[in-house]
């Protein structure tokens, strides 16, 4: 199969897509390594010239009505340009997502771009949308951002709500603006055993993300279900999490490295495990005690 490479822009209008479009296209090395195709899926007041993008290897799809980003399409669109590499810049209104992606488009990059001024109005107002459009991002770029540390950090801690695992960069004319997530934990992060109640399960696993290294040593007890990966079939323990509503629940959870215990897939307890240092600054569990209880009827935090 002739796989291409795939970079995903993502955002509302106004957030600084096709601003970055230019400058990755214009001031960037890919004209030197073959041809660019740009797939357009929204048009802003940002305009695109295409001649210009012509002296530099790139041709431009514009794509005007989602009914036509078919998978069917796509592949044809690869027969026709034959390009090395595909830029979408993404219109985060349309149910289409990567998953919709032939298999020979391989996502190198995912980024989303907000705009500082609008975020919270769409966060509160189009919630399930916003989700969506963070969630499985490799970073979140904020533009247009004002100096404001309490309110940057709770920008923060919304995305990471949605995705622990996402890059947030907040930016403006004057570079980049540093957001350290210093809040009081609700649990004693100096003991060397932490009880982690169902409530304190999301904070817990952001912080985890963002500062593994004061969380290797600890013993954790908590609620929790094993999750069995099905490509890898490694163990994971963690809790199903419910970012905006009942119908998007995910599982957040880490790697069960070492399992005396012989948990399963679907194994729903307390757990007692002490977190190891593992790969890539990623964490790893070692499983000591495991007491079998009954899930509850709705089985998230």
């Amino acid at each position: 199969m002739n796989y291409k490479p795939v970079f995903l822009i993502k955002g509302f209008l106004e957030s600084g897509k096709t601003t970055l479009i230019k400058e990755t296209i214009l001031n960037g090395q890919f004209h030197k390594f073959g041809h660019t195709l740009l797939i357009v899926c929204e048009e802003g007041n940002n305009e695109y010239d295409e001649l210009e993008f012509f002296k530099y290897n790139t041709d431009m799809l514009i794509i005007q009505d989602e009914e036509e980003l078919t998978t069917e399409f796509l592949e044809t669109v690869i027969e026709f340009y034959n390009p090395d590499r595909i830029i979408f810049e993404m219109n985060s209104m349309w149910s289409f997502s990567k998953e919709n992606l032939p298999a020979s488009y391989v996502v190198k990059q995912d980024i989303t771009l907000i705009d500082y001024a609008t975020f919270d109005m769409y966060f509160k107002n189009m919630r399930q949308i916003m989700t969506n459009v963070i969630k499985g991002s490799e970073m979140v770029i904020f533009n247009n951002t004002i100096d404001e540390p309490k309110v940057l950090a709770n920008f923060k801690r919304l995305v990471l709500s949605v995705d622990p695992n996402v890059m947030v960069i907040f930016q403006n004319d004057e570079g980049q603006i540093d957001v350290t997530l210093e809040e009081e934990l609700p649990y004693d992060i100096n003991l060397d055993c932490i009880k982690i109640e169902d409530e304190m399960y999301q904070m817990f696993y952001i912080d985890t993300i963002q500062n593994p290294n004061r969380y290797i040593g600890k013993k954790i007890i908590m609620v929790a279900d094993i999750l069995e990966e099905e490509e890898t079939k490694r163990l994971f323990v963690g809790r199903n999490v419910m970012n905006c509503c009942a119908d998007d629940i995910s599982f957040w959870g880490h790697v069960l490295k070492t399992n005396p215990l012989n948990l399963k897939h679907e194994d729903h307890g307390i757990i007692e495990y002490i977190i190891h240092e593992g790969e890539d600054g990623f964490l790893n569990l070692e499983a000591i005690n495991f007491t079998k209880t009954k899930k509850s009827k709705e089985n998230y935090v």
